[in-house]
């Protein structure tokens, strides 16, 4: 009777592990990125923004509390391992001081993979990255070159 009763309890056993392990592996994978659009130079100075305001040489954006990088001139850059279930503050530098800066949530979003356009001329613009924004062409990066560390 033993033998019957050790049967039935192992797929009982074996769902009840699936069903507690679910969130943890799905907790894992809740995170999702910024690429950063390149912000090139303008040939022709275009003053939207003050001077004092927003100097292009020294453009950087920072993500939370995270280290401020340099805007890109060429190649996006991608920002990696956003909480899904956090706000996140986007805040646009310029010779070390804010002079922008916007919160965001991904679930105002349908994509996990946002991308940050600023040109320099507008308001920056935090769009989902598609076939719609070809100039953001992040690709996944291994290691830590280009990306923002903690």
């Amino acid at each position: 009777m033993a033998d019957k009763t050790e049967g039935a309890m192992r797929p009982l056993l074996a769902m009840v592990l699936v069903m507690t392990m679910g969130p943890l592996v799905s907790a894992q994978s809740e995170f999702g990125s910024v690429c950063v659009a390149p912000n090139p130079r303008p040939k022709v100075e275009i003053e939207v923004w003050p001077k004092d305001v927003y100097n292009p040489a020294t453009l950087a954006v920072r993500i939370d509390k995270r280290r401020a990088v340099s805007f890109p001139r060429k190649d996006c850059i991608k920002i990696p391992s956003l909480d899904l279930n956090s706000p996140h503050v986007i805040s646009l530098m310029s010779d070390g001081k804010i002079f922008d800066s916007f919160r965001f949530r991904f679930s105002d979003y349908k994509s996990t993979q946002l991308c940050l356009l600023f040109d320099g001329v507008g308001a920056p613009e935090l769009k989902e990255d598609t076939r719609y924004t070809p100039w953001c062409t992040c690709k996944e990066q291994k290691g830590t070159a280009g990306t923002i560390k903690r």
